[in-house]
Order: C-alpha cells, then sequence, then structure tokens
C-alpha cells in the first residue's frame, strides 16, 4: 500500500502483510516524523501471521513484535514462507521491511551459552590439594584423640566441620598437636569401623583452644591423598572448638539441658544487661521532662502564629529587583525575581502587588499591538485579540489577589484600573480613578490615566502626550510608556516626533518588543501624508472585536491557537459545527489557516461558520475566496448556493445547485441537496409562483449551465476533503 509522511509528504510503498489492524508505528526516513498506518481496508478479524518453515514446521505470531523476535532469536529464516489471512504464501526474503532484521540477525554472533555457578561468581575452580593423614588400620598414636572422619552410622547427625582460623599475632602458639584436617571436606570413602573416643571428661572450663594449631607439626608422618572428585565444600557456620566431633556432639546435647559446664558459648555479661537497664530509666526520664516540663512549651509552639513573610529581608531585596528590571523593560527577568519572591512569601502584599503590576504590563504590550495592526490582516488581528485575552485574565486574576491583600494601596488601585482598561471596561475602570486623581503627577498614575484616554472613541491626544511623557521619565529602558508615546505623537500628527521617539527605542540596549510594529505603524502615516490623503489612515477598531470576559468562553481551552496535525484539526473542526458549537469550529478552522495558508476546506468552513452566525459579508468573502483558488470545490459551491437561495436570488443559486449536482453526483448528500432545491425550483417555476429576485450575475437556464460545467476536473472532488495541499 502507498504511504505518505504526514510532516514532509514523502511517499513510500509498505507492504500489506506487516500493517496491523492496531495500526503499525513506521517512521519517515526523510523527516524522522513518525506515524502509524492503518490497513486500508479496516480490520479483517483476527491477527495471525502463519509462518512455515523449510522444516516443514508450522509457526503462528499474533503481533509483529512476536515475528521480529522469532527472526532476532533465529526462528524463521528468510527462506520461510509468511502467509496473513487468505493472502498467498510468500517467502520473507520478499519482504523488503524485513529485510533489516535478517541482516542484523545474519551479523550478530549467535548467542553463547551462559555459565552460571552456586555463588554467582563465576565457575569454581579446582580444589587445591588438601593434606590427609594416611589410613592405619591400626589405632592411632596415644598422642591424638581417635575420631570417626566417614560416614557417621549412629543417630547423631553429622557435624559440623570446624574451619582453621590464622594464627593471632603476637600469641604464643601451644604445642599441642592438631587434630586430623579430615573435617573441612565429606568424601565418600568406606571407612574402617569408627572407634569411640575415651577421652576424660573435660572440665567446666571449655573454652576452645589457639585458632592457630595448624601452625604445630604433627607427631606422625604426613602423607598426601588424592583428592576424590565428588568433594563436597560446607558453607556452613563452623564450631567454636575443634573438640572431636563425637564430643562435641555430646557436649551440644548437655547444652540442651542449659547445663553451665557444657555450654560452649559464654552467657549474657551483667554488663550488657546494665547497659538495658540504664537505657530504659533514661527513657523513661526523657518521658517524664517532657510531659512536664516541656508541656509549656509545645503547648506555646504550637498556638504560635507563623512569622510573617514580609519580615524576610530577603523578600524586599527580590521584589526591589523585580521593580527595577520591570523599570528596564525586561519582563522576563521581573518576572523571575518575582517568583522568587513569592516562593518566600506566597501572600506578602508587596509580592502582590508587583505581580499584578507586571500582568497589567504585559497586557499592555499585546493591547497596543492590536492597535498598531493593519485592519486588513484579520487573521493576524484574530490571533492577537485572543492573546490580549489570554493577558486580561492573568491581569485581572493578579489584580484580585493584590487587592484582596491590600485594597487601599495605590498601586493596588492602579492594576485594578489598568485591568479594567485592558477588558474594555472603561466606566468600571473610571470609578477607580478618583482614589488616585491626587498623584497623577506621579509617574505610574500619569501612565495609567494616559492609556485610559487613549482607549476612548475622541481621546485627546496633546494631554495624552503630555501625560505619557511625565509616564516615560520613570523607565530606565524602552518601556510601555515609550512604546505608546510613539503611538500618541502618531495619531496626534507629529511625525518628526514620533521618529524621534521611535530611533531611541530602536537603538537601545534591548529593543521594545514591539520595535517593527511602531516602524510599520508610522510608515503607513508617512506614506498617506507623502500621497497627500486627507483620510484618516484605518486602524483596528477594539470596539468591534468579541468582549473580553473574565473566564474562557465557548472558544475555550486557554485562548490559544490549537496544536496538532492540521488534518486532524480539520476534523475536529467540521464535527464541532456540525454540533453547533461555532466558536470553536472557527477556532480550529483558523487554525489549520495559520499551520496551511489558504487551504480550501478552512476557508470554506468559516464560510459555514459566518452563514451560521447570519454574517453574509464575511461568508461571501470566505466562498469567494475559496472558489477563486478551486472553481469546482463542493462545499463552497454549495454554501454560495445557499446564500443566494436564502437572499432570494434563486434563480442564481440554481445554477449553483446544478454545478453541485454534476461534480459530486446524485447518490452523494451534496447532489440530493441540490437535486431537492432544484426540483423545489422547477415546481414552484412551474405553478408561477417562483419570482426570482434581481442578480448581478445573469441567470442561467439549467441546460445551459450543465454544458457550462460538463467538463469535469482533472481530479474528483471528494466532499470536505482539501488535496491541493498534498504533495504531488
Amino acid at each position: 500500500m502507498d504511504v505518505s509522511c504526514s510532516r514532509c509528504g514523502t511517499e513510500y510503498e509498505f507492504d500489506d502483510a506487516l500493517v496491523s489492524d492496531r495500526g503499525t508505528t513506521v517512521k519517515c526516513t526523510n523527516c524522522g516524523h513518525q506515524f502509524k498506518v492503518h490497513p486500508a481496508d479496516g480490520p479483517s478479524g483476527p491477527e495471525r501471521w502463519v509462518v512455515r518453515t523449510t522444516s516443514g514446521r508450522e509457526l503462528v505470531y499474533t503481533s509483529l513484535r512476536d515475528l521480529q523476535k522469532g527472526i532476532s532469536q533465529r526462528q524463521i529464516g528468510p527462506e520461510d514462507l509468511l502467509s496473513r489471512g487468505g493472502g498467498p504464501p510468500r517467502a520473507l526474503s520478499s519482504i523488503a521491511e524485513l529485510e533489516a532484521f535478517f541482516r542484523r540477525n545474519s551479523s550478530a554472533p549467535p548467542p553463547a551459552g551462559k555459565r552460571s555457578t552456586s555463588s554467582g561468581l563465576g565457575n569454581r575452580g579446582p580444589l587445591p590439594p588438601t593434606p590427609h593423614p594416611p589410613r592405619t588400620p591400626s589405632n592411632p598414636p596415644p598422642a591424638e584423640p581417635a575420631f570417626a572422619a566417614t560416614t557417621r552410622r549412629s543417630s547423631v547427625p553429622p557435624p559440623k566441620p570446624a574451619r582453621n582460623k590464622p594464627p593471632i599475632p603476637g600469641r604464643k602458639i601451644p604445642s599441642t598437636p592438631p587434630p586430623p584436617a579430615f573435617a573441612a571436606v565429606d568424601v565418600d570413602i568406606e571407612p574402617d569401623p569408627p572407634t569411640i573416643p575415651r577421652n576424660p571428661m573435660p572440665d567446666s572450663d571449655l573454652s576452645p583452644p589457639s585458632s592457630s594449631l595448624h601452625s604445630s607439626k604433627p607427631s606422625h608422618p604426613e602423607a598426601r591423598l588424592t583428592p576424590p572428585s565428588n568433594v563436597r565444600i560446607q558453607e556452613e557456620p563452623l564450631q567454636h572448638t575443634p573438640t572431636p566431633t563425637d564430643v562435641s556432639d555430646a557436649y551440644r546435647s548437655y547444652e540442651e539441658t542449659g547445663d553451665a559446664r557444657f555450654m560452649t558459648a559464654a552467657p549474657p555479661s551483667r554488663r550488657q544487661r546494665s547497659r538495658w537497664i540504664v537505657g530504659v530509666v533514661l527513657l523513661g526520664a526523657l518521658v517524664l521532662v517532657g510531659l512536664t516540663v516541656g508541656r509549656d512549651y509545645l503547648k506555646s509552639a504550637a498556638t504560635e502564629e507563623p512569622a510573617n513573610a514580609a519580615s524576610d529581608a530577603r523578600v524586599a531585596t527580590l521584589v526591589e529587583r523585580g521593580n527595577k528590571a520591570l523599570a528596564d523593560g525586561d519582563f522576563e527577568g521581573a518576572k523571575e525575581q518575582y517568583d522568587k519572591a513569592s516562593a518566600l512569601g506566597e501572600h506578602d502584599a508587596g509580592v502582590l502587588v508587583a505581580q499584578a503590576r507586571l500582568e497589567a504590563a504585559r497586557a499592555d504590550i499585546v493591547w497596543l499591538k492590536l492597535r498598531l495592526l493593519d485592519p486588513s490582516d484579520d487573521e493576524l488581528v484574530q490571533i492577537t485579540h485572543r492573546e490580549l485575552a489570554v493577558r486580561v485574565r492573568k491581569s485581572l486574576s493578579a489584580a484580585a489577589a493584590a487587592e484582596a491583600a491590600a485594597p487601599e494601596d495605590a498601586s493596588v488601585i492602579r492594576a485594578r484600573v489598568d485591568a479594567l482598561r485592558l477588558q474594555g471596561e472603561l466606566q468600571k475602570a473610571r470609578a477607580h480613578v478618583a482614589s488616585i486623581s491626587s498623584t497623577a503627577s506621579q509617574p505610574e498614575t500619569a501612565y495609567v490615566l494616559a492609556a485610559l484616554d487613549m482607549a476612548e472613541k475622541e481621546p485627546n491626544w496633546s494631554s495624552i502626550v503630555d501625560r505619557l511623557r511625565t509616564a516615560k521619565s520613570a523607565e530606565t529602558g524602552p518601556g510601555r510608556a515609550s512604546a505608546a508615546l510613539v503611538y500618541a505623537l502618531t495619531k496626534s500628527g507629529d511625525l518628526p516626533a514620533a521618529k524621534s521617539e521611535l530611533e531611541k527605542i530602536s537603538s537601545a540596549i534591548r529593543p521594545h518588543p514591539l520595535v517593527n510594529e511602531l516602524r510599520e505603524f508610522v510608515k503607513r502615516y508617512e506614506n498617506a501624508k507623502d500621497a497627500g490623503v486627507d483620510e484618516e489612515v484605518p486602524t483596528v477598531d477594539p470596539s468591534k472585536l468579541p468582549a473580553i470576559t473574565e473566564s474562557p468562553g465557548p472558544v475555550a481551552a486557554g485562548d490559544t491557537l490549537p496544536s496538532g496535525d492540521f488534518r486532524v484539526m480539520l476534523t475536529q473542526a467540521n464535527t464541532a459545527l456540525k454540533a453547533g458549537k461555532l466558536d470553536r469550529a472557527e477556532q480550529l478552522f483558523r487554525a489549520v489557516l495559520a499551520k496551511q495558508p489558504g487551504n480550501t476546506e478552512a476557508l470554506a468552513g468559516l464560510g459555514d461558520v459566518a452563514a451560521r452566525k447570519k454574517d453574509t459579508s464575511a461568508a461571501s468573502e470566505a466562498y469567494d475566496e475559496v472558489l477563486k483558488k478551486n472553481p469546482n470545490y463542493i462545499p463552497a459551491l454549495l454554501g454560495k448556493a445557499d446564500q443566494k437561495w436564502s437572499s432570494g436570488d434563486k434563480a442564481g443559486a440554481v445554477g449553483l445547485y446544478q454545478r453541485v449536482l454534476e461534480n459530486a453526483g446524485p447518490g452523494t448528500p451534496y447532489g440530493q441537496k441540490a437535486a431537492a432545491r432544484i426540483a423545489e425550483y422547477n415546481k414552484a417555476k412551474a405553478a408561477g409562483t417562483a419570482e426570482p429576485a434581481p442578480t448581478s450575475e445573469p441567470t442561467a437556464k439549467p441546460t445551459a449551465t450543465a454544458t457550462a460545467t460538463a467538463e469535469k476536473p482533472d481530479e474528483p472532488q471528494t466532499p470536505h476533503i482539501d488535496t491541493t495541499d498534498l504533495p504531488e
């Protein structure tokens, strides 16, 4: 099947046998974009890949991942046959997408067998030769106690072997001969009949002898025995005494009775018991002190109110740094300092006021940008208005938080006036001016009053310019007052002064974010003046834009353009349009145009939205623009025909309906609607009640229209599917 990358448009041929019903993820080799490929015919029952090997085995895989794992594990090879569904078997080597797996499999060495050991640290090495005393048929020398080193035949369980410890430096080694070293291993050798030791009963002091007895030489000659092959090394804890096995077992039996004379482990010392007693006494004393003397301290600590964050000198320092950055026009630097101060004093009044001032200043940038735009660029105007709505809501929220903390503060009142002015509520903003009118000479108040005057329909530009110059005197860098002064000077007609202020902003170390917009705005006024045009240069009228509310409306979800694939957004927009969610549909259609300028389906969708909103002029412009790009685009033809029908130009509408019927066919919803309107018109005309309204376009007869539109486009048009922007 043919597959094309949704990002760069590169086309590929993908084998149908590897397309899963759940979708197969494909990565574009051109741009690296990953997307899913679904079967063209939809799900076709359970997924089964059947592979018949050359040996006759039949392997069934239920997912592509299992098939790839079978290749990597060499269960199947390129000569094996793959079949899926009712398709004929195919050799795996004929599927190009699997070549990479076979190539990787052939280059990798076969997996080596793993070696495991009991300890997990590698193979156990060969045992070192262990010296063993020679076996003698007679009794051992009398100097050494006799004991059985072979398999025990009594009911007593086998003893644990004793481990020889290294000698302790500085200690004298006794001359007592060591016991035989047979306790280290268990050797399956047929022994002589064991002899019962005749050692005398040991004294009560049974402390183990020195562990370095092996350093002394035995009294009998040493001999080396070849270690048997089936030696089992004991990993268990060793005994604390080298006493012979039979004797130690006897001692152990006495230990169970608790007789101290035969205890091999020392009993708990009195010192250890005394430590426990002292610890318990100290713990009880601490609890007693806490319940008596410490109760008052705990009560005072529980009732003590948390220290006010304003007392922290760091908060004031951070706020001061943020104010300096704001005066320099560095909004990001100011936000960073205010955020740090908020972390130390979240509810501090000074921090909340500073954040409200910052949000008002950031919203003012977008507010002024909207007035600098060319009104003919409707798309940019709408996007900027949505951005302003987001900023205004943040400004209103910050002003409300500051007002709750310090309602009488002059800075809070100024932030509230700014937020209401940005929202468009000029009357509500004027109601708060009386509280700050006494500080009109201050730079911050001067800007608030000047911006409020600029928002009026007939502003007094001379008074506004004076106040903006006062506000600009407090700025150490290009701020909102500097940009607003350029705008006010241009509107007042003082272009030389406006250009002078613009040069100051442009040459600053940190230029204002609206330098380019201000330059274009001044240039439009210069061109109009050079052309001798007496009319006012057209600017954006914010009163004609939708009102900004404190909470997001149906446009929804952050008031920002959605992101994602434009085809997905087109589907969502059409769904919203059918559900009657016009604002949501309009937002999605405009987001598509931002990604794909000139998209005919999005333009036609905007025409449908405007028609639903009874905005006939906007709908007509949208349909005309679509038909200019694609004269036979069916949704635009139908929308234009419906518009003519509603306006009374039924004869002109019938001509367009005829074109819809010719291109869409009578079996489609578009064709059925067009045929119904044509039949309705013919029925009314036969009854003599059809009175078409005058139209600027010549009314064409159905037959003439059919002849005029007999030529089909090169590619048939599918309803609501735009193919003009796809790669050829």
